[in-house]
């Protein structure tokens, strides 16, 4: 063997231009895009809620002449109380692991990559648990079936002979028959866009005059399907803990879908199925009620630090008249 070996004139070390982590982009995740987020100084509120009945009955009558006008008043219902959880996270750095690390490690900011992921994931979860859930809109939760759907449900949307845009028209139709607002905006796992950009009927919909193939996009679709608004989450979430053999990752929004109206422009006396409310009062918080701060650590050592990230918010649904909930809306 020639002498010296290629063992002996390079020492493998990390590349410093690539390196590969799982940071899911933002826009995969939708819990900041559905409801209005609402700046809040104080950690916890109310939202005043007037009767919705009161506002949709008639009372004015004829006004005779030298008459007095018909009385009338409304009702104050319950008002909503928000509370801003404030969820953290940390990374500590010890000051042998910043002086020993190799390019392109960079222990700081890997630390607040990790912890801005984290911050997303769990918002996303909250988001998820509040409106995208059996129960919450009311008693009418919408269930995807495989076979000749009954009350409450609907042929799986992966199935050619299925309605999609039947379906959904239908509960708007409800909702805003009830409620005198049309829900607008739809949100939906990435499983069920899959199911709904290749469905016969929505594809047709394209026309023929388009040249190529019919690629259904986003912003179509919400056309097709008659609202302002498709939002599809693609985030995806290891339910497995640290170590563990199993890969439990999957789709945090899975099957389901969940249609609301969601008030374009927040105001007093405006009715949405829900609000988030981000505490900016919190000292040094962002939009979303969200900070990442670099603390020294002398109690530890010299030159230890701890990132730290912090995201304080509250989700509620304002009016469950006005969403609807749509369960296994394709088959797994």
């Amino acid at each position: 063997m020639p002498l010296p070996t290629l063992n002996d004139v390079h020492v493998d070390a990390p590349l410093t231009t690539v390196s590969t982590a799982y940071l899911q982009a933002a826009t995969g995740f939708i819990a900041d895009k559905v409801f209005p987020v609402i700046p809040v100084n104080y950690k916890s509120d109310q939202v005043l809620a007037y009767n919705r009945r009161d506002f949709q009955r008639m009372e004015a009558q004829v006004l005779a002449d030298d008459a007095e006008a018909a009385g009338g008043g409304y009702r104050m219902d319950a008002a909503v109380t928000y509370n801003a959880e404030v969820w953290a996270i940390r990374r500590d750095l010890g000051a042998q692991l910043m002086a020993n690390a190799t390019p392109p490690q960079n222990p700081e900011r890997d630390a607040t990559e990790w912890i801005t992921q984290q911050l997303l994931l769990r918002r996303e979860r909250q988001f998820l648990n509040a409106f995208v859930a059996a129960g919450v809109w009311r008693a009418n939760d919408q269930t995807g079936v495989a076979g000749v759907p009954g009350a409450d449900q609907f042929l799986q949307w992966n199935d050619p002979a299925s309605t999609p845009i039947e379906d959904i028209a239908a509960q708007q139709d409800v909702i805003e028959g009830a409620t005198g607002f049309r829900p607008m905006t739809l949100g939906m796992g990435a499983q069920i866009w899959r199911a709904l950009r290749n469905h016969p009927d929505i594809v047709d919909r394209i026309g023929e005059a388009q040249v190529g193939p019919r690629i259904v996009a986003e912003q179509q679709m919400a056309t097709i399907l008659d609202v302002d608004k498709v939002l599809v989450a693609r985030s995806v979430q290891d339910t497995s803990v640290q170590g563990a053999a199993a890969d439990l990752t999957a789709y945090a929004m899975g099957r389901s879908a969940v249609l609301v109206y969601s008030a374009p422009r927040p105001a007093i006396m405006m009715p949405s199925g829900g609000y988030i409310f981000a505490w900016t009062g919190l000292l040094g918080a962002g939009a979303f009620g969200n900070r990442i701060r670099r603390i020294e650590m002398p109690w530890v050592g010299t030159g230890s630090t701890r990132i730290q990230g912090e995201m304080a918010f509250g989700l509620n649904v304002i009016d469950a008249n006005l969403g609807r909930f749509f369960a296994t809306a394709v088959a797994a």
